[in-house]
């Protein structure tokens, strides 16, 4: 009987070790995962406020203005390590640096 006990104890105990081993890897996994799309630093949260208010401030078209909000919506929700972030930034970006509402007199 106590060799069936000590057989039980070290099968439980191997069991055990391999959940343990399992639920490290998940929530590793999902650390990593929170730094890709997780909240923003306080400096990149400050970058996408300033874009936003540049892009309010500019005489776009109401098409315009939906599709950009629509990313800045996204990209608050993106971390700066996700790829999607910085495409969607420089997108931004250039939405913003375009001439809106500027026209030459010549046209």
């Amino acid at each position: 009987m106590t060799t069936v006990n000590a057989l039980l104890a070290k099968e439980l105990t191997q069991i055990n070790e391999q959940k343990d081993k399992r639920d490290r890897a998940n929530k590793s996994l999902k650390d990593r995962m929170m730094g890709m799309a997780g909240p923003q630093s306080g400096q990149e949260n400050d970058e996408v406020k300033e874009l936003e208010s540049r892009l309010d401030e500019l005489e776009m078209p109401e098409e315009a203005k939906k599709i950009y909000k629509q990313e800045i919506k996204k990209l608050k929700q993106l971390g700066p390590r996700n790829q999607e972030y910085h495409v969607s930034m420089n997108y931004l970006q250039t939405l913003a640096d375009l001439p809106w509402g500027i026209y030459d007199p010549e046209n």
